[in-house]
């Protein structure tokens, strides 16, 4: 068992919080009941979810995706208000960790994603990692083993046939970072979600694209983190993983 308030400062030191400048807040959003011995985890703090973690009898729900994110309408009502209400009648803690669970060096998302394809991390632009796998693959090859990892529909652009070696990777919708690995020698960029746009830079940079899913290449890192904080504070564990294809 452990404070809601210490497993916050153990977490926000962990993951290195105060390092990111974040579109939401990172660390405890909602507090609830001042004693946590039952943990849920999941991706997005979803009504679904939230459903799930009361039926565990969770004192607390970590999430990758949270709430109060920059941009969005301040006021709780409609959709916020019912997940929230939902979190205040079981009195649940709600924390929610982004940007820096993407990032983090020891089961993050992104290296879970270079554990999974057995990527060498060679370096960083930003959030994206860059590496190189063990054994190269065909673009073929590479599409197939998302889709037996991530049990889904990957979506691929074939920009080239050479083999695939150097690779660039952030999970999520990284997309936008497609431009700034141009410049890299990589052979191919893998994230979660794709554009219109991404379709023409893939082409044009000679690159080949994958998306594996927003939800399925951020699932490890909320999972992980749930497992390291039940092994070191002897609470139960709950992985929620809602069948979200995107």
């Amino acid at each position: 068992m452990i404070s809601n308030r210490d497993l916050e400062a153990y977490i926000v030191e962990l993951l290195a919080v105060a390092r990111f400048n974040d579109y939401a807040p990172n660390g405890l959003q909602i507090e609830g009941k001042q004693q946590i011995s039952r943990i849920a985890t999941a991706v997005s703090a979803s009504l679904e979810v939230i459903q799930q973690a009361q039926a565990f009898n969770a004192d607390a729900l970590l999430v990758h995706h949270g709430y109060f994110w920059k941009g969005e309408p301040a006021v709780i009502c409609g959709l916020k208000k019912n997940r929230i209400a939902a979190l205040f009648e079981k009195d649940i803690n709600l924390y929610a960790y982004h940007l820096p669970l993407d990032d983090f060096p020891l089961w993050g998302n992104n290296a879970s994603i270079a554990k999974r394809l057995d990527l060498t991390v060679a370096g960083k632009v930003d959030l994206v990692w860059c590496g190189a796998l063990t054994n190269p693959m065909t673009y073929a090859q590479l599409l197939t083993n998302l889709r037996d990892i991530y049990g889904q529909q990957v979506q691929g652009i074939m920009a080239h046939q050479s083999p695939i070696k150097n690779i660039a990777w952030c999970s999520g919708a990284a997309y936008d970072y497609f431009e700034k690995i141009i410049a890299q020698d990589v052979d191919a960029f893998i994230t979660g979600e794709f554009s219109e746009r991404t379709y023409h830079l893939a082409k044009e940079s000679k690159i080949n694209f994958f998306a594996a899913g927003h939800h399925a290449t951020e699932k490890d890192g909320i999972n992980c983190l749930g497992e390291h904080l039940a092994d070191k504070f002897n609470l139960q564990h709950l992985f929620i993983d809602e069948d979200n294809p995107f």
